[in-house]
């Protein structure tokens, strides 16, 4: 206590902390949370639908939770193709967008994601969260269908396929769970601004 090495420690994640609430300002978080103690995979596969009819959605963070003792590392993809059907299993069809070791049991622990994920007024993309360890340690929400997924005014969370596979995209199982947690994200209204023309062109690109 009161060592150099213990400023410089309270310093970092002083700053960090700091980083953390710019990055997140002005964000609303919808919660998915995990009803059944206990219920884990390896990976989650779900959809997040802008349901907005003129803004676009900006998903800044993912939150998650471990039902294990072991080191659990996260990692979160998001789909180049749009939603998750259909692409389950092509690892060339995805980015990866967010990483971290998720830490106490039953914790929340927030993956920022390295570029903010745009989402078009009425589309939908895909996001993939996946632990490569044995242990299917990513908590899990009970089943839903898209009549009782979470959601708010804007944004769904549509849960879709889990994965107990280590190796990410290499199968899958039926089933509508999604991870247990919450995903965070920014209404960004481009109507008139410089970087609408730029959007527009992309969307019409995924297309």
């Amino acid at each position: 206590e009161g060592s150099p090495e213990e400023g410089k420690l309270k310093a970092k994640v002083e700053e960090l902390e700091a980083k953390l609430a710019v990055a997140t300002a002005g964000t609303t978080t919808v919660e998915c949370n995990a009803e059944n103690t206990g219920d884990s995979a390896n990976g989650f596969y779900f959809d997040l639908c802008n349901s907005s009819d003129s803004k676009y959605l900006e998903v800044v963070a993912v939150s998650a939770m471990k039902h294990a003792s072991d080191a659990v590392d996260a990692t979160l993809y998001a789909c180049k193709m749009g939603k998750c059907d259909a692409h389950e299993t092509n690892a060339a069809e995805w980015n990866e967008v967010a990483s971290a070791s998720l830490e106490g049991e039953s914790v929340l622990n927030q993956l920022m994601l390295t570029k903010p994920v745009l989402i078009p007024p009425g589309k939908e993309v895909g996001f993939f969260l996946h632990n490569p360890q044995s242990t299917a340690g990513i908590a899990c929400t009970a089943s839903h269908d898209n009549s009782s997924a979470a959601r708010d005014d804007n944004m769904t969370i549509r849960p879709w396929y889990y994965s107990n596979d280590a190796s990410a995209f290499n199968s899958h199982n039926n089933g509508s769970y999604t991870h247990a947690g919450s995903v965070s994200y920014k209404l960004v209204d481009t109507e008139g601004s410089p970087e609408e023309g730029k959007l527009k062109a992309k969307v019409e690109e995924l297309e």
